[in-house]
């Protein structure tokens, strides 16, 4: 069985309680100044970490510019969507007064003007494309 020096045990205590006041007190000022160092020597040991996190910035600003840009296409194209649905609409509509009223004069007019709506939403551009 090892035996234990007490005046060992309040030596190590002791120094652990400095340690830790010292970090106290640095701490304490890093939060009343609200910076970390004063020098560039005092972030060297993070500075890996701020290029990774500046990395991770510009990659993320770079996916919510695609972002931006897929939404805007996307918002032209259903545009095109609706138009193309309202000119098929206008069509069936057409169809059915023209059945309905048992004469056809002005359907050949109106499923071209349809017609004209779906190409027009079918060619329909993001950005010039």
């Amino acid at each position: 069985m090892t035996r234990v020096s007490t005046g060992s045990n309040y030596s190590v205590m002791t120094s652990n309680l400095m340690r830790a006041q010292l970090r106290q007190n640095v701490l304490g000022e890093q939060v009343a100044s609200q910076k970390i160092a004063n020098d560039l020597k005092g972030y060297a040991k993070n500075a890996e970490v701020l290029t990774a996190m500046r990395s991770a910035q510009a990659k993320i600003n770079g996916l919510i510019d695609q972002t931006k840009l897929v939404s805007n296409r996307l918002d032209m194209q259903e545009t095109g969507v609706n138009q193309m649905a309202d000119a098929v609409g206008s069509a069936k509509g057409a169809i059915e007064n023209a059945i309905a009223a048992g004469n056809a004069a002005t359907l050949m007019q109106q499923l071209e003007a349809a017609f004209t709506n779906t190409v027009q939403g079918l060619n329909t551009k993001s950005n010039g494309r």
